[in-house]
């Protein structure tokens, strides 16, 4: 629907125009995003809050009971940055197509919180095609994640952002959603449709619920556990270590070796989480590298 007029067009596009209107693009972009930070928009509950970002329902009680934490680190704000280039250029594009779209602030849902309404992110707009009025989400992703987009979807792959269609289009009365990603390694696009899931949405009404009423995020139970980090020793002598040995066997039952383990680590869910030291506290955290991968150890 909207990819392929895209792809068309840079099969010989027009530089100095799509420039020309990314420029204006990103100065309605800059002003809409300084507007959302004088009113507090960013520091308040909005509806993409209450999108368990990894299936994590306590993650999303700390957001929702304003409870900071950790500071976003550069790279994470590098990545906002690259996927709102990347959202405005899609947007030069659309523009350069004469595609018709409108973009919105804030839309009111009728969730309220200590009466106020929640809000649904001014990030999405809504775009004109085929007689029919779609939201429009536009992100960005590696090709890990995009690969298994093309093969699962968007609802598999990444859930929050199904949710987070799925409140827009709610939201905005819109007959459906699109979403467009793009490949940050390889520049590859992808299109998927979004049909209005009522059940979903009612589902979504329940988390809203259950963790506005829950009392403190550390009363809901954590998502996911420590994982254990091992070395393998072959052989049935068993190594010489303070740590705890797990013992190995075959299929036929014979030892054949040792898992010595060298750590408890938290789940790579956990691993990008802003509260994580919170969650696991009284414990310590530390980061040590294996194979040069950051891992985030519990002590």
């Amino acid at each position: 629907m909207i990819i392929d007029r895209i792809q068309d067009l840079m099969a010989a596009p027009d530089m100095a125009s799509i420039w020309t209107r990314y420029a204006a693009v990103a100065k309605t972009h800059a002003a809409q995003q300084l507007e959302a930070q004088i009113s507090g928009y960013y520091d308040r509950p909005h509806a993409t809050t209450y999108c368990a970002r990894y299936g994590c329902r306590r993650q999303t009680a700390y957001k929702a009971h304003m409870i900071p934490g950790k500071p976003i680190q550069w790279r994470g704000n590098n990545t906002f940055a690259f996927g709102y280039a990347v959202e405005i250029l899609v947007k030069a594009q659309l523009a350069e197509l004469d595609i018709d779209f409108k973009d919105h602030k804030s839309f009111p849902l009728h969730w309220n919180l200590d009466g106020r309404a929640i809000c649904v992110s001014p990030d999405c707009y809504d775009v004109h095609l085929d007689g029919q009025v779609y939201v429009v989400e536009i992100k960005s992703m590696a090709s890990g994640t995009f690969e298994r987009l093309e093969r699962e979807g968007l609802r598999s792959t990444i859930p929050g952002y199904y949710d987070q269609v799925q409140l827009e289009i709610a939201a905005t009365g819109s007959d459906a959603g699109i979403i467009v990603v793009e490949n940050k390694n390889t520049a590859a696009l992808y299109e998927e449709c979004i049909q209005p899931d009522e059940l979903r949405l009612a589902e979504l009404d329940a988390l809203f619920l259950q963790v506005h009423d829950a009392g403190t995020p550390e009363e809901i139970e954590r998502a996911f556990g420590l994982a254990e980090r091992t070395l393998y020793h072959r052989g049935k002598t068993p190594p010489t270590t303070i740590n705890p040995l797990r013992e190995k066997h075959d299929k036929n039952g014979r030892l054949i070796g040792h898992n010595e383990v060298v750590a408890l680590c938290l789940p790579w869910q956990c691993r990008y989480c802003g509260w994580n030291a919170r969650c696991w506290a009284p414990k310590q955290l530390v980061t040590t590298f294996d194979k040069g991968k950051p891992v985030i150890e519990v002590r």
